[in-house]
């Protein structure tokens, strides 16, 4: 097993200074709902009022995914349904652990609900960028219009061949002539 050369939960506290200089400096999450059950998250700094908003930001992302999952599983092909429900439960727990292991506080041994929250709604909305953008255009139904991967015909299956490789003198070595 590889030792980790910097510890992650060294590092938290540059992450924590890097988010507080870039939301000074403007660069700020996607807007929200600025009311939700009567708090302003745009504005509260009290953490279970952060952890509604954060907890609101996931089940609107995770709605969202939910939808372009059925859209997208809608328009491929049989053959490829099982691989893309493979890939979607792969990227959920990975999604999950990955939050998990980010709301871990070593110092105390326990995990913060607000960052794990906040973590996940991040995660999850990343992914429905990444899958609205790979969805591309729409067929005439509304249908989105997946590419299917297909077999390389026989002429561009074959790569070139490689030239051969070239052997450089070790340094130092005396060049000939």
């Amino acid at each position: 097993m590889r030792k980790r050369l910097t510890p992650l939960f060294c590092a938290r506290p540059l992450i924590a200074v890097v988010a507080l200089w870039a939301l000074s400096a403007g660069f700020t999450q996607p807007a929200r709902a600025a009311m939700i059950n009567g708090i302003d998250c745009e504005t509260t700094e009290v953490d279970a009022e952060l952890l509604q908003c954060a907890g609101h930001d996931l089940a609107q992302n995770q709605k969202r995914l939910d939808d372009l999952v059925a859209q997208s599983l809608s328009a491929l092909p049989a053959g490829a349904k099982p691989l893309f429900d493979q890939a979607e439960k792969a990227w959920v727990n990975y999604r999950d652990a990955a939050c998990q292991w980010n709301s871990y506080d070593m110092a105390t041994n326990k995990t913060s609900d607000l960052i794990r929250t906040t973590c996940l709604a991040d995660l999850t909305s990343a992914r429905v960028e990444e899958m609205e953008a790979g969805l591309g255009p729409t067929t005439g139904s509304g249908t989105p219009a997946i590419p299917v991967p297909s077999a390389p015909s026989p002429s561009t299956a074959i790569a070139p061949p490689l030239a051969p490789p070239t052997i450089s003198p070790p340094v130092g070595a005396p060049l000939k002539p």
